[in-house]
């Protein structure tokens, strides 16, 4: 196999491409400068001329849009552009030394960082702040511009639900460098929405402001003695306000149907059974909507106006149905004979004064007490004569007649005597039987103006109880936007 022979000047070329080629980058203005910069540069030294001296952390936020609002598990999800700017002697260069260069970017690993991080953090799976590359200008300014999607703990008051507004606090701070080390310095005017996006997201939430404000903090430490220490802090805060459409179409004006059709249920007679059926299936689809509520709202001491009206609703129909389930068992009892009527001073608190006093009149003049009649009183109260006389005032003897004649007219009058008092005992067991089915139907009766009484009652606690909710519910939805 014969080799392959190059020309001579190729080879001469490659050579010294050779020996030069790895100087080129060295002769290059920012090649050099990177090295000049980061050849004894040690990235774990904080960036000052003493020790004493305290780096001023700059620190703007900028809300892109709210990704997610989980109002159950209490966590703002929200795309932040971060920017942090500090100065580092260390990354000072003269301009006109490399070629007018004021400017370089590097990775971030290779620069002193704060370790700021998000105190409220709630993403489990953050491992830390994305790898990105920082901006170094000629006078040691050091600038790190991050886009960040943050998860972050917002404790919420749901009380005003679905009208309710919410404030978010995302707090930026070192975790480990104290106030004498760090010191975060904010821009409100800076951190602005500027940029929101509010079609992007979370499109069921309104953004009214955003704030920036700076703080220092004490907090006791476990590793350096009782002695607190001060950390400074930077407070981001978001106000956020419910898009109440949704809620109102799909929640609330179900429930207030289902309000009016439940107040709808004390109109119908109180002996219907239909009527407590009727109740339960209300009764149950408003058990529905507060499990609704409770898949929504988070597990927390502030319940909603809406959960309350819903709750006490369901407590009036709960209470009627048991009235109505008592009064109507009661009144099957008192169907039968023997039965006492309703006592004077029920009659007359809840058949006069009560009934009364909600608008349905004297109900107690309908009905009186009723008392077995005497076997003797006849249909009309008057007094029945005694047999013989009937048997007189019906049959004449004839005088004058001969024996034969007066025998048979006896054994007439014994004949009609016989009938008249059958018919006497059939007619007193048929007005025993009539006053006793009248004192019944009186008895039962009573009970049933009682019921409804009752019934009209509830009806009225009803009113004022939803009455009452609602309004204040449409106060407490008054939602005023606070100067934050």
């Amino acid at each position: 196999m014969k080799g392959v022979h190059l020309p001579h000047g190729l080879v001469l070329f490659l050579v010294t491409l050779g020996k030069h080629g790895s100087v080129l980058s060295k002769q290059d203005p920012r090649g050099r400068l990177y090295h000049k910069l980061f050849d004894e540069y040690d990235q774990d030294v904080r960036p000052t001329l003493a020790p004493p001296d305290v780096v001023e952390v700059h620190f703007i936020a900028i809300l892109s849009h709210i990704v997610e609002v989980d109002a159950k598990k209490q966590i703002l999800t929200a795309n932040l552009w971060l920017h942090m700017m500090w100065y580092d002697p260390r990354l000072e260069w003269n301009k006109a030394d490399y070629g007018n260069v004021t400017t370089l970017v590097v990775p971030d690993e290779r620069v002193w960082k704060p370790d700021v991080v998000l105190y409220q953090n709630a993403d489990s799976a953050f491992d830390g702040w994305a790898k990105m590359h920082v901006l170094i200008t000629n006078d040691g300014t050091v600038v790190w511009e991050h886009p960040a999607i943050v998860m972050s703990a917002c404790e919420m008051d749901v009380s005003a639900f679905p009208f309710d507004s919410q404030v978010c606090t995302l707090t930026f701070g070192p975790w480990v460098q104290d106030a004498t080390e760090v010191l975060m310095i904010s821009d409100s005017a800076a951190s602005n929405l500027k940029h929101f996006s509010a079609n992007v997201g979370a499109s069921g939430w309104d953004v009214l402001s955003l704030n920036a404000r700076d703080q220092k903090v004490s907090y006791d430490g476990v590793y350096w003695g009782t002695t607190p220490k001060n950390f400074s802090e930077t407070d981001i805060t978001i106000h956020l306000r419910r898009k109440p459409t949704f809620y109102v179409f799909n929640l609330l004006l179900p429930c207030v149907l289902l309000a009016v059709m439940m107040a709808a249920t004390f109109l119908l007679p109180i002996d219907n059974g239909e009527k407590v059926s009727f109740g339960v299936s209300i009764l149950l689809a408003l058990v529905v909507f507060q499990l609704l509520m409770v898949q929504l709202l988070p597990e927390s001491e502030s319940l909603p106006w809406i959960g309350k009206f819903v709750i006490i609703a369901m407590v009036l129909m709960a209470a009627s149905l048991a009235i109505s389930t008592i009064v109507i068992n009661v009144c099957s009892r008192a169907a039968g004979p023997g039965k006492r009527p309703l006592g004077p001073w029920v009659r007359r608190v809840f058949l006069r004064y009560t009934a009364k006093f909600l608008l349905m009149g004297d109900l107690s003049q309908e009905d009186q007490p009723y008392s077995l009649i005497d076997g003797r009183n006849n249909a009309c109260g008057e007094q029945v004569p005694m047999a013989s006389k009937t048997v007189q005032s019906f049959v004449l003897l004839p005088g004058g007649s001969d024996d034969v004649d007066k025998k048979e007219d006896n054994a007439a009058a014994t004949e009609m005597l016989d009938i008249m008092r059958g018919i006497k005992k059939g007619l007193d067991s048929l007005i025993i039987y009539y006053e006793e089915k009248e004192k019944v139907e009186g008895i039962e009766s009573e009970w049933k103006l009682l019921a409804k009484v009752l019934d009209r009652i509830c009806l009225l606690l009803y009113l004022v109880g939803a009455s009452t909710c609602l309004l204040a519910f449409y106060f407490s939805s008054t939602v005023i936007t606070p100067d934050i």
